[in-house]
């Protein structure tokens, strides 16, 4: 008996191009989670965008996958993190190998842009709901 879905975002509960689930999907996965099972919602976005495009959803029994597998959440809390180290981060930002480069940084909150934006990235670029920009590093 199956007790667990997992399941991607876009182009898979999300519509490319849409910001909002289907109403049929939302009804299935909401019908799901009546029904005592557990879902898991997996993602490169961070927790925020995942929360506000799945706020319809039972919180109790999802988990959300997010960040590409860096970060998990059940219940609105971090049950478990694997974040690069600070160091690993710096020697990336500071690289001559990247300087031509947008570096973007994405937590489960939020996302940041460092240094300069050399391609005009846009929040719906990114699925982000929120960036801010970051210099000094």
């Amino acid at each position: 008996m199956i007790k667990l879905i997992a399941s991607d975002v876009d182009g898979t509960l999300l519509r490319a191009g849409e910001s909002k689930i289907s109403d049929s999907i939302a009804y299935s996965l909401s019908t799901w989670l009546k029904n005592k099972n557990t879902l898991a919602i997996c993602s490169g976005r961070s927790f925020e965008s995942l929360s506000n495009i799945f706020s319809f959803l039972d919180m109790e029994s999802t988990y959300f996958i997010c960040c590409d597998g860096a970060v998990t959440l059940h219940k609105g809390k971090v049950i478990y993190s694997k974040p690069i180290a600070y160091s690993d981060i710096l020697k990336i930002i500071r690289s001559d190998e990247y300087s031509e480069c947008t570096k973007i940084l994405c937590t489960p909150f939020c996302s940041y842009i460092v240094g300069e934006d050399k391609h005009g990235v846009v929040m719906s670029d990114l699925h982000a709901d929120r960036i801010e920009r970051v210099s000094g590093i």
